[in-house]
């Protein structure tokens, strides 16, 4: 009762949905539970936006929320995880079913040929429209990154990257698997936003609840949920990456600020979640530490640069995990001059 309790009371995130933009359930073919404990098991776990990446399948789980009476609870957002071999898996969202054609117009890689994976997120794009999100699901582990032959500063496969993706997993079911390469892409020029999943397969699966992304949607009440303020905090990088910790910021993730600027950190969490330090991280490298869940960091370099934010812990989060917490924001852009923000580092090589 008194984990319940301080769990009820942890997420002080008003403005914020919690979501996981990234489980599976019977219509993937590695799915082990039924759309219907899905939803369930999601709503009871405390996730307040639901997001449907099957493999290769567009099922739309609105009508399934609705018939369990758990609308006022949890929206439910339709995707897809297109799982191509050797181009990485990525989840798309929010897209709307293809009634009139198969699979509810699921991208068949089986029979549609791929020549590179640029023209693969075009076809994406003509396919479902222009305004969906594009997520790098494990970009290290058979994912984009590892497909194109990615490290630090270069793309060893050109044929296999593309740059049209708003958001890396930078936490898959409590491994960090793309913290690097978001750490790498970032003060390249890549605009993306951080995400944090469990990928659960399972009913247990990837830790649902504990592992997740805190979503700034201008509302916490997920009956207010809409596909295009879902889009505009994607666009705009307004995420944190959990596993466990909300992150208070003073400056929103996404921000662009002068220098000089300070940031206000509180790590929230229930209190059997221990937070230890926060960190700042800029152009990639981590550059200040302070001890404790509470804190200010200022914002300054002599040029233009890309600042995250972490809170991290050793204590596991017992009873309930053996992981430690941890949590990142989205990128803060500082524009020294303000005469518009420019990457810190080159671009990533392309080798041939």
């Amino acid at each position: 009762l008194q984990v319940s309790a301080d769990l009820g009371s942890a997420y002080d995130h008003s403005g914020w949905l919690l979501g996981d933009p990234h489980s599976h359930a019977s219509p993937s073919g590695d799915g082990d539970i039924t759309m219907e404990d899905r939803i369930t098991v999601t709503a009871a776990s405390g996730i307040q936006l639901h997001f449907g990446t099957d493999h290769d399948h567009i099922a739309d789980y609105r009508p399934v929320v609705d018939a369990l009476g758990l609308s006022a609870v949890m929206a439910s957002v339709v995707s897809d995880e297109v799982s191509p071999p050797f181009r990485g898996h990525m989840n798309i969202y929010p897209v709307e079913p293809l009634a009139d054609r198969g699979n509810n117009g699921a991208f068949g890689w089986w029979y549609e040929p791929i020549v590179d994976t640029a023209g693969l997120f075009a076809d994406l794009r003509a396919r479902h429209g222009e305004d969906f999100i594009i997520q790098s699901n494990h970009p290290t582990d058979s994912g984009l990154a590892s497909s194109a032959q990615w490290s630090p500063g270069s793309i060893g496969a050109p044929d296999r990257w593309a740059t049209d993706f708003q958001a890396i997993e930078v936490l898959n079911a409590g491994d960090l698997d793309g913290f690097e390469f978001f750490l790498d892409v970032v003060p390249r020029g890549q605009h993306v936003a951080a995400v944090g999943v469990s990928d659960s397969h399972s009913h247990t699966g990837g830790r649902v609840g504990f592992n997740g992304t805190f979503i700034d949607m201008g509302t916490d009440d997920p009956a207010e949920y809409t596909d295009q303020a879902l889009r505009d905090a994607f666009w705009g990088q307004r995420t944190i990456a959990s596993r466990g910790v909300f992150l208070d910021l003073s400056v929103k993730p996404g921000s662009t600020v002068a220098p000089g600027t300070t940031v206000d950190v509180e790590a929230r969490s229930p209190s059997w979640i221990v937070v230890d330090r926060l960190e700042l991280y800029q152009d990639g490298q981590r550059v200040e530490t302070l001890l404790g869940a509470t804190g200010q960091f200022t914002l300054d370099a002599m040029s233009d640069a890309v600042f995250n934010i972490v809170a991290a812990g050793d204590t596991p989060m017992q009873p309930l995990s053996n992981d430690t917490p941890w949590a990142t924001s989205s990128p803060i852009y500082l524009d020294v001059g303000a005469d518009g923000w420019t990457p810190p580092l080159p671009p990533l090589t392309l080798e041939n």
